[in-house]
């Protein structure tokens, strides 16, 4: 009988690091400072007037199993199109450069070697737009639980805000995680979810953000950690989709993830 492979749990990991599927714990009275919860609603309302912007970044993930520990790094680049309702975004991990697009509200995901071919997927919200791009959906996970300002510092040399939360519990996104399910771990519990955010003091405009976690069940264990960095809002881009290169689909999302 084969063992079951952690690139499954960092497939679910790395979903997890994107749209923070899962839970933490839920404080019954988190604390939320006047000061950080403005510097947040003003980030939000300046970013809804962008045009466009880039974002780069890294996911890296360790996972245990089995008596055995793995790594995984993802690097990633993004170029979001607002006005269009259009994204596009690299990720590179073991060697290896998939694209993805999401227009208006499809995904077509690249799937990685032996399978080739695409993905194509129906997004499931139906709400703003702009929350599907990085930047507004990390902004959207400190609207609930603690939030702190943490002071000042420096990100690319622009004067930034930073701010602390931790987000409160929140259901587990189950197509994301392949129906919550980590061979290896079980049923996961998302735990000591922590996001740290820069906002340009200037723009009031996102710059940063960090979000690191703690995946246990079972007999295993994986800790995630994202970061991204926001820049060239409102730069000229443009978005192709290379309807010529996107046959053999699948509707239930790539082969082995």
């Amino acid at each position: 009988m084969n063992r079951p492979s952690l690139h499954d749990s960092f497939a679910v990991a790395l979903a997890l690091a994107v749209v923070l599927a899962g839970c933490s714990a839920l404080e019954p009275d988190p604390t939320r400072e006047d000061r950080a919860v403005a510097a947040l609603e003003q980030s939000q309302d300046r970013l809804e007037a962008v045009e466009s912007y880039r974002t780069s970044g890294t996911i890296r993930v360790v996972a245990s199993a089995n008596d055995r520990t793995e790594q995984m790094t993802v690097e990633h680049r993004s170029v979001v199109d607002v006005d269009e309702r259009k994204m596009r975004t690299n990720s590179t991990a073991d060697g290896e450069t998939t694209q993805s697009f999401l227009v208006d509200r499809t995904t077509y995901q690249q799937c990685p070697r032996p399978w080739g071919g695409w993905a194509v997927e129906e997004a499931e919200s139906d709400g703003n737009w702009l929350d599907l791009t990085p930047a507004a959906s990390q902004l959207s996970l400190l609207e609930e639980g603690s939030l702190t300002w943490n002071g000042t510092g420096t990100v690319d040399g622009r004067e930034a805000v930073r701010l602390v939360g931790h987000p409160p519990a929140s259901a587990l996104d189950e197509e994301q995680a392949g129906g919550g399910s980590i061979p290896g771990l079980g049923g996961p519990n998302v735990e000591d979810v922590t996001v740290e955010l820069w906002i340009d003091r200037e723009t009031d405009l996102p710059l940063e953000s960090t979000l690191e976690f703690e995946v246990t069940g079972g007999d295993g264990s994986a800790h995630a950690s994202s970061t991204t960095r926001y820049a060239e809002y409102d730069e000229p881009v443009s978005i192709e989709l290379p309807y010529d290169e996107i046959e053999n689909t699948y509707e239930l999302g790539c082969p082995g993830s």
